[in-house]
């Protein structure tokens, strides 16, 4: 059991390490592919993207492999993921809207907030 924790723990670790590193690797090659414009408007996309992300996610990863009585089923959890990576696309759109961007930068932060609801989604998925 403890060598078991211990492997679930290092893990753990080294997979969110490499998902803290995503922004910098993006932003890495969308600077020496696009230059600094795109990579300011890519910063900013992905900046808001995952700020959006914690709607997607809704702490629902940290309940559903916690929870041992099984009361909410796994189907359950999966609509929640739905709902709230819509919800956050929804909510990427009314604000790209009302900022008025045009469309590159519009379509940019739409494309970065869906591959974030993607991922919140994916969390569900990897939870069950």
């Amino acid at each position: 059991m403890k060598n078991n924790l211990k492997k679930n723990f290092i893990w753990n670790l080294v997979g969110s390490t490499f998902n803290s590193f995503t922004s910098l690797f993006f932003l890495i090659i969308v600077t020496r592919i696009n230059g600094i414009n795109t990579a300011g408007i890519f910063t900013f996309a992905f900046s808001n993207a995952c700020l959006l992300q914690v709607v997607g996610i809704y702490a629902t990863r940290a309940y559903q492999v916690t929870e041992k009585d099984n009361n909410i089923s796994d189907t359950d959890y999966i609509y929640t993921k739905i709902i709230t990576s819509i919800l956050m696309i929804i909510i990427g759109i009314v604000f790209g809207l009302s900022k008025g961007y045009d469309k590159l930068k519009f379509i940019i932060i739409i494309g970065l907030i869906i591959y974030k609801a993607l991922d919140a989604f994916s969390e569900s998925i990897y939870a069950i």
